[in-house]
């Protein structure tokens, strides 16, 4: 199956009884309804994080720049990310006050179900990587920079575990 033809999906992700997707924001307690033209658009989103997470593997791990430069980068990548998802939800129908009891979560195939396992399955085998990269590997560091480089990587490990089990977790059978 091709990205394209996943539905909208996640642990947020609801269905009203018109069919409707409406995605549930922890922060703001709203719903917004996700209208069918900006389907494609908002799943591009759904993994915003790890964009900044990437930004900063190849700025700091792989181009080998200063921390602070690679903080930088990563820091901004985020912040324009943040700031046009934000932008793009404000833009839909927005339900105050949105109580996830009233709506269903979203039902998904067989075949999604195992594009959406093999997903979690990079997000854990990213994971590991880091946590490989950050102990076994950093041999070249000057020691001054050992924690920061050993911290980023357990961090970075850590948000990735946390999609992981994200996506694990909207898997599961209510």
């Amino acid at each position: 199956m091709k990205y394209k033809d996943l539905p909208v999906n996640g642990q947020n992700i609801f269905v009203d009884n018109k069919g409707q997707k409406i995605y549930y924001n922890l922060f703001t307690k709203k719903g917004y309804i996700i209208p069918k033209k900006d389907e494609e658009k908002f799943k591009r989103y759904q993994s915003r994080i790890m964009l900044p997470i990437i930004t900063f593997i190849f700025t700091y791990i792989l181009f080998e720049l200063k921390i602070y430069v690679a903080i930088g980068l990563t820091l901004a990548s985020l912040a324009i990310i943040e700031y046009r998802f934000y932008k793009l939800i404000n833009s839909y129908t927005i339900i105050s006050n949105f109580n996830i009891n009233k709506f269903q979560k979203q039902e998904l195939s067989e075949e999604v179900k195992k594009e959406m396992f093999k997903k979690s399955i990079i997000y854990y085998v990213i994971a590991l990587i880091l946590i490989v990269n950050g102990f076994l590997l950093p041999l070249g560091i000057k020691s001054n920079d050992l924690n920061i480089y050993i911290g980023i990587n357990v961090i970075l490990a850590i948000l990735v575990l946390y999609y992981a089990i994200n996506l694990t977790l909207s898997l599961r059978k209510k």
